[in-house]
C-alpha cells in the first residue's frame, strides 16, 4: 500500500508540473457516490485523462470522491461534436439549402452546419437547438448556421448563424458554461446573447442595417466600430461601419380594446388604443395558443385590424408599436377562437323597458345572409321555457300579446338556404308598471253619475278605489274594486269630496294616486 501511495504522489508531482493554467474550465459537480472512471467515461474524450482531471484539482484518492465536490475540468478534454437543430413548425414555403440540393423544409428535417433556411412570403420556421433555446424565422428570410457544436452532455452548446435578411426572434436558456454561445450575426452587427428574448430584423430597404429589440434580459450588439449592451425594455439600430450606442426605451405594449374569446364566421376584427409615439403597429397572427407557428405578419398604419378568411380553430395575436427609428416595441398577445358559424344578428337598439300598456317590441340589424329569422322569448336566461316564438322575415317584431309584469329574456338567430346561424346571446328586458296612474274626474250635480277613469292597463288588471269628504282619507264615503279602468259613482250630497285610485297587483294594493278633488253642487 505505501509503494502504491508513493506511486501516486510522484505521477501527482509530475502532472501539477505538467499541467499549464487552463482558462477555459467547465465545472461538474459530483454526485453521490459516483466514481471518477465512470465521469471519465460520460465526458472526456480520453477517459483515462479523469487522472489529469483529478490532478488538476488536487484531488489524490480517486476512489473516495465527496458528492458535492465541484471539479474543474478542462473544455479541451470534453466531448464534443456536431450540434443539431430540430424543426418544430413550418408554415407555408419554407426551403432548406446546402451544398448538395434544395428541398421544402419540414418537421422531419435536422438542421445541420452550413444548412441555409429559407421562408417565402407569410411563411416561417420555429427551430429548437440542442440545449432548448428556440430561434422564429419570420418571412422573407435568409438564415445560414456556421457554428453548430454541443459538448457532449455538460449542456454546452455553441450556436452561431447568419441572418442574411428578414427577422428573427430568439428564445434563449440561459447558457452553460465558458464554451456556450448564442449569436446572430447581420451584416451590420453581431448579436451576443446570454439568456434572454430578443428579436434582430435586417432592415428591408438597406441590409447594413439591423434593428435589435430585447424584451426580456441582455443582449450586447457589437460591430466593428463599437459594443453596446442592450437591457430589456430597450433597443438599438446598428449600421454597419458606424459606431451605434444609442440605446432606445421600446414603446410598451397597446392595450387591445374589445377583444373577443370567441368570433363568428371566419373573420376576428380587433381594435387596441393609439400609442404617442408609434408611427406605425406589427401585427403578427400564429396558429393555436401560443406564439410558434407564425402564419402572418403586416406593418399597418391604424389602430384596428380585420382578419378575414380564417378556418375554424385556435388563433394567437401579437400587436405592438413601431416609433419613427423603426424600433418595434412590447407586445400585447391575445389568443381567440374562431368557430366558423355564420354570425348571429346584431341587435339594433331595441328597448330593454316595457310599460305594461305598450306591446313589447324587438329589433335587430338585418344581414343579406339570412332569408328568415327565428326569435323565442322566456322567462329564463337558459330558455327552459319558450313563451313566445315565431319565424319571420323582418328584422323587427311586435308582440301580439303584452305579458305579464317581470323580467324575460329574447334571443334570435338568422336562417339561410345553407344553415342556420347560433342564436345571439340572450337579450334582457322587463315588463313594468307605468310610473304613474292619470285619473280624469270632473264636476257633477248633486243625483248624477260621477264618471272617473284613468289608465287601462291591459288584460291583468285589478284597482281599488275611495271617494272620501277629506285629503286625508280619513272620512270615506265609498269605495271598492274594479277589473276596469273606470267607475261611476252616484252623486248623493253637495259638497266637496275627494277620489282617488290603486292598482292590486298579486293581491297586494300599491300606492295610492294623488287627491283629485270634485264638486257635487
Amino acid at each position: 500500500m505505501y509503494k502504491n501511495f508513493v506511486l501516486k504522489l510522484i505521477l501527482l508531482l509530475v502532472l501539477v508540473g505538467a499541467t499549464p493554467a487552463f482558462t477555459n474550465d467547465w465545472l461538474y459537480t459530483v454526485r453521490p457516490n459516483e466514481a471518477a472512471s465512470k465521469i471519465g467515461k460520460s465526458y472526456l474524450v480520453n477517459p483515462y485523462r479523469i487522472d489529469e482531471v483529478l490532478a488538476y484539482n488536487n484531488i489524490v484518492d480517486a476512489d473516495n470522491l465527496v458528492a458535492g465536490t465541484v471539479l474543474k475540468i478542462p473544455v479541451n478534454y470534453l466531448k464534443f461534436g456536431p450540434a443539431r437543430v430540430q424543426v418544430t413548425s413550418v408554415q407555408g414555403n419554407v426551403l432548406i439549402q446546402n451544398a448538395y440540393k434544395e428541398s421544402p423544409l419540414s418537421t422531419l428535417h435536422s438542421v445541420k452546419l452550413g444548412d441555409k433556411i429559407i421562408t417565402g412570403e407569410s411563411s416561417s420556421a420555429m427551430l429548437r437547438f440542442a440545449d432548448g433555446s428556440e430561434l422564429l424565422l419570420g418571412s422573407q428570410s435568409e438564415l445560414i448556421f456556421d457554428v453548430l457544436t454541443q459538448w457532449g452532455r455538460t449542456g454546452m452548446v455553441d450556436s452561431r448563424m447568419r441572418l442574411l435578411k428578414g427577422s428573427a426572434e430568439g428564445r434563449v436558456n440561459k447558457l452553460q458554461g465558458s464554451k456556450s454561445k448564442f449569436e446572430v450575426h447581420t451584416p451590420s452587427a453581431v448579436a451576443t446573447v446570454r439568456g434572454t428574448e430578443f428579436r434582430v430584423r435586417v432592415g428591408k430597404d438597406n441590409s447594413s442595417v439591423s434593428f435589435n429589440e430585447v424584451s426580456e434580459g441582455k443582449v450586447q450588439v457589437a460591430n466593428n466600430a463599437a459594443a453596446s449592451l442592450v437591457p430589456m425594455g430597450f433597443g438599438l439600430v446598428a449600421e454597419e461601419g458606424k459606431k451605434s450606442d444609442n440605446v432606445i426605451e421600446l414603446l410598451p405594449a397597446p392595450n387591445l380594446i374589445g377583444a373577443e374569446l370567441e368570433y363568428y364566421g371566419t373573420m376576428a376584427e380587433l381594435a387596441w388604443q393609439q400609442e404617442q409615439g408609434a408611427k406605425a403597429y406589427r401585427l403578427e397572427l400564429f396558429e393555436g395558443n401560443e406564439a410558434v407557428s407564425l402564419i402572418d405578419s403586416n406593418l399597418l398604419s391604424s389602430a384596428k385590424a380585420k382578419i378575414e378568411n380564417l378556418a375554424v380553430g385556435d388563433y394567437t395575436v401579437r400587436v405592438r408599436s413601431v416609433d419613427d427609428n423603426g424600433l418595434e416595441g412590447l407586445d400585447r398577445q391575445h389568443s381567440f377562437f374562431v368557430n366558423g358559424k355564420i354570425l348571429p344578428p346584431k341587435r339594433a337598439a331595441s328597448l330593454t323597458h316595457f310599460d305594461i300598456n305598450k306591446k313589447v317590441e324587438m329589433s335587430w340589424q338585418k344581414d343579406q345572409m339570412f332569408s328568415a329569422y327565428h326569435y323565442q322569448v322566456s322567462d329564463s336566461k337558459t330558455f327552459d321555457n319558450i313563451l313566445r316564438e315565431r319565424e319571420t322575415r323582418s328584422s323587427k317584431v311586435t308582440l301580439r300579446e303584452q305579458l305579464p309584469i317581470g323580467t324575460y329574456y329574447w334571443r334570435v338567430l338568422g336562417k339561410s338556404t345553407e344553415k342556420n346561424s347560433s342564436y345571439s346571446l340572450p337579450i334582457p328586458f322587463t315588463v313594468h308598471l307605468p310610473k304613474t296612474i292619470k285619473v280624469e274626474v270632473f264636476d257633477v250635480k248633486e243625483g248624477e253619475a260621477i264618471n272617473a277613469k284613468w289608465n287601462n292597463f291591459g288584460q291583468s288588471q285589478k284597482f281599488e278605489w275611495q271617494l272620501a269628504t277629506d285629503k286625508e282619507f280619513k272620512n270615506i264615503t265609498q269605495q271598492g274594486t274594479t277589473n276596469e279602468n273606470k267607475v261611476a259613482l252616484k252623486a248623493t250630497n253637495k259638497g266637496y269630496y275627494y277620489f282617488r285610485v290603486a292598482q292590486i297587483v298579486d293581491g297586494k294594493t300599491l300606492a295610492f294616486t294623488q287627491p283629485e278633488a270634485i264638486m257635487i253642487y
